[in-house]
C-alpha cells in the first residue's frame, strides 16, 4: 500500500523537477534572444539611416551565412561545420562581393563583443544559469578566448568555447551569431 502512494509522488517531483530544468532553459533562450535583439536593434538603428534596406539591416546574419553556404565556405550549420569554417581560409573577394549584393557597407553590424554581454547580464543580473550550465563554461571559455586568442577566429580557445554549446541550441542563430560577428570581423581587418 505504502509503496502504491510512494510511486506516484516521486514520479510527480520527478516530473516537475525535469520541468523546472527545460523551463529555465527556455527562459534562458528567449531572455538571451531579447537581449541580443535589443542591443542589436540599438546598434543597427543608431547605425544606418531609416533609409537603409530594413531587410538586410535585420537579417544580416542569415544573409552573411547563406552567402557562406552558397560560397562552399560553410557546409553545415551545426557546430563541426563551423569549427571547420572558422579554420579555413575565406578569400577577402567574398567580402567585398557580399557587400556589393547587400548594397551596403555592414561593418557596423557585425559587432565585436556586443551579444557576449548579454550572458553577464543574465548570470550576474538575473541568476538565470548556474556555475554548472554549459552557459556559465562557454562564458569562462570565451573569456579564456579573449585572454589568451589574441583575437584569431582561428584560435583552440575560440574552438573550445564553440565547443561547450549544446549542438541542439547551436541550431538557433542567436547563439551563432557571436561567432558571424568575429569572422567578418577577423576578416575586414584583413582587407582594411
Amino acid at each position: 500500500m505504502f509503496r502504491k502512494f510512494l510511486l506516484p509522488i516521486f514520479s510527480i517531483f520527478l516530473i516537475s523537477c525535469a520541468s523546472t530544468k527545460k523551463q529555465s532553459g527556455i527562459l534562458f533562450d528567449q531572455k538571451f534572444e531579447k537581449c541580443t535583439d535589443e542591443k542589436y536593434d540599438r546598434l543597427a538603428n543608431l547605425s544606418f539611416p531609416v533609409d537603409t534596406l530594413l531587410f538586410q539591416k535585420e537579417n544580416i546574419h542569415n544573409l552573411l551565412e547563406n552567402e557562406l553556404i552558397k560560397e562552399g565556405y560553410l557546409e553545415e550549420i551545426s557546430k563541426k561545420g563551423y569549427i571547420k569554417l572558422l579554420n579555413s581560409d575565406i578569400d577577402l573577394e567574398f567580402f567585398e562581393k557580399f557587400e556589393s549584393e547587400i548594397g551596403f557597407n555592414p561593418d557596423l553590424l557585425f559587432p565585436t563583443m556586443q551579444f557576449i554581454t548579454c550572458y553577464g547580464i543574465l548570470y550576474h543580473r538575473l541568476k538565470l544559469f548556474k556555475e554548472d550550465s554549459w552557459q556559465f563554461k562557454f562564458g569562462q571559455a570565451f573569456n579564456e578566448y579573449e585572454a589568451y586568442g589574441k583575437m584569431n577566429i582561428k584560435s583552440p580557445y575560440l574552438e573550445n568555447a564553440l565547443e561547450e554549446i549544446p549542438e541542439e541550441k547551436f541550431k538557433n542563430l542567436i547563439y551563432r551569431k557571436l561567432f558571424l560577428d568575429l569572422l567578418y570581423n577577423y576578416y575586414e581587418q584583413h582587407i582594411q
